[in-house]
Protein backbone atom coordinates (compact mmCIF):
# COMPACT_ATOMS: atom_id res chain seq x y z
CA UNK A 1 0.00 0.00 0.00
CA UNK A 2 3.04 2.34 -0.41
CA UNK A 3 3.40 5.33 1.75
CA UNK A 4 0.27 5.03 3.88
CA UNK A 5 -0.25 5.89 7.57
CA UNK A 6 -0.34 2.59 9.96
CA UNK A 7 -4.04 2.08 11.25
CA UNK A 8 -5.13 4.73 13.79
CA UNK A 9 -4.18 2.87 17.60
CA UNK A 10 -6.67 3.91 19.90
CA UNK A 11 -5.37 3.91 23.99
CA UNK A 12 -6.58 1.17 26.02
CA UNK A 13 -9.04 4.18 27.97
CA UNK A 14 -10.53 4.97 24.60
CA UNK A 15 -11.28 1.82 23.65
CA UNK A 16 -12.84 0.57 26.49
CA UNK A 17 -15.03 4.00 26.28
CA UNK A 18 -16.05 3.10 22.81
CA UNK A 19 -20.13 1.70 22.67
CA UNK A 20 -19.42 1.52 18.74
CA UNK A 21 -16.64 1.37 16.37
CA UNK A 22 -14.75 3.75 14.63
CA UNK A 23 -14.95 4.66 11.09
CA UNK A 24 -13.26 6.53 9.62
CA UNK A 25 -13.81 8.58 5.91
CA UNK A 26 -13.74 6.34 3.17
CA UNK A 27 -13.88 7.03 -0.57
CA UNK A 28 -17.25 5.65 -0.83
CA UNK A 29 -18.61 7.82 2.95
CA UNK A 30 -16.93 11.16 0.52
CA UNK A 31 -18.91 10.35 -1.96
CA UNK A 32 -22.32 10.16 -0.14
CA UNK A 33 -20.86 13.61 1.29
CA UNK A 34 -20.61 15.19 -1.95
CA UNK A 35 -24.84 13.82 -2.78
CA UNK A 36 -25.98 14.76 0.42
CA UNK A 37 -24.06 18.21 0.53
CA UNK A 38 -25.93 19.08 -2.98
CA UNK A 39 -28.99 17.74 -1.92
CA UNK A 40 -29.53 19.10 1.88
CA UNK A 41 -27.10 22.08 1.45
CA UNK A 42 -25.36 20.12 4.21
CA UNK A 43 -22.12 22.00 5.82
CA UNK A 44 -19.00 19.72 4.67
CA UNK A 45 -18.86 18.26 8.38
CA UNK A 46 -22.54 17.11 9.40
CA UNK A 47 -22.40 15.78 5.56
CA UNK A 48 -19.59 13.53 6.31
CA UNK A 49 -21.33 12.53 9.89
CA UNK A 50 -24.27 11.55 7.58
CA UNK A 51 -22.63 9.78 5.11
CA UNK A 52 -20.61 7.84 7.42
CA UNK A 53 -23.77 7.09 8.83
CA UNK A 54 -25.33 5.76 5.68
CA UNK A 55 -22.58 3.59 5.29
CA UNK A 56 -22.15 2.32 8.21
CA UNK A 57 -26.29 1.13 8.84
CA UNK A 58 -26.51 3.67 11.89
CA UNK A 59 -30.18 5.12 10.98
CA UNK A 60 -30.46 7.54 13.83
CA UNK A 61 -27.76 10.36 14.48
CA UNK A 62 -28.13 12.41 18.05
CA UNK A 63 -26.77 16.31 17.42
CA UNK A 64 -27.83 19.53 19.11
CA UNK A 65 -26.76 21.23 15.92
CA UNK A 66 -28.59 20.13 12.98
CA UNK A 67 -32.57 19.91 12.76
CA UNK A 68 -34.41 17.55 15.19
CA UNK A 69 -36.38 15.52 12.90
CA UNK A 70 -34.49 15.86 9.84
CA UNK A 71 -34.42 12.47 7.50
CA UNK A 72 -31.24 12.37 5.27
CA UNK A 73 -32.09 9.41 2.98
CA UNK A 74 -32.63 7.00 6.48
CA UNK A 75 -30.74 9.22 8.83
CA UNK A 76 -32.64 10.84 11.27
CA UNK A 77 -31.62 13.36 13.28
CA UNK A 78 -32.23 13.01 16.91
CA UNK A 79 -31.71 16.32 19.37
CA UNK A 80 -31.64 15.29 22.59
CA UNK A 81 -32.38 18.60 24.25
CA UNK A 82 -35.39 19.67 22.09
Amino acid sequence: MGNCPEPLQLTPGVKNGCRGRLQLPTTQIFERSFTLRGRYSLSHWDSLLVGACQVTGVTRLYSEDMQHGADYDGVVIVNPFA
